[in-house]
């Protein structure tokens, strides 16, 4: 070993080269994993027919029930699946017929609602929950779907950005908006059909 210099031999190998070393067989690893691996998209305990009832709390007071389904399916060749939501309300059904698949070029977890109609709506899953933040109209928008093994629980927020109250820090220059709520919707759904392998 020669001190003092900006070669460090140990055992005959120049220290020098090992980072370029270990950086081209992580690429190489990287590189010959298949592409489903690393963006696998959502798992398959989401898939199936989920089936519940959520109510719409407005901040007006009024409440309004409606039934709710969520249908969850492989697309065929690919890591994406269909994301079919139905609401069925006391005057009205909607249906939205969209598509879930792994955001392209992200990380781990990142995915992407395609609603079919222009709309891309990104959405990052963490452990068993599924969250997503948005604007539209002057609103913002947050969903949670959260999975627990045969039941999974539906969360979606509004609030209205356009007329936020600001507010300062009576020491010092930070500022804080704040937005109020049009509605909060909660409801709980049921796997009606269970998922591939599910025996249950």
């Amino acid at each position: 070993m020669r001190v003092g210099t900006t070669r460090f031999d140990v055992l005959g190998t120049d220290m020098r080269f090992i980072p370029r070393v270990l950086t081209a067989a992580a690429l190489l690893l990287c590189c010959s994993l298949p592409a489903a691996s690393r963006q696998a998209g959502l798992p398959a305990s989401w898939d199936g027919v989920w089936k519940g009832t959520t109510t719409l709390d407005w901040a007006s007071g009024k409440a309004e029930e409606a039934a709710m389904e969520l249908h969850v399916s492989p697309v065929a060749g690919g890591a994406s699946k269909n994301w079919r939501v139905v609401y069925a309300f006391a005057d009205r059904r909607e249906v939205r017929e969209y598509e879930i698949r792994p955001a392209e070029g992200a990380g781990a977890g990142r995915l992407v609602i395609d609603e079919k109609n222009g709309f891309l709506i990104d959405n990052y899953l963490s452990g068993g929950t599924l969250y997503s933040r948005f604007t539209i109209n002057g609103n913002l928008v947050t969903t949670r779907f959260e999975l627990r093994g045969e039941v999974m629980d539906v969360e979606l927020t509004m609030f209205d950005v356009s007329k936020p109250r600001v507010t300062r820090l009576t020491a010092g220059n930070f500022e804080v908006a704040s937005f109020g709520p049009r509605y909060v919707q909660r409801g709980t759904l049921r796997r009606e059909r269970p998922a591939p392998g599910n025996n249950k």
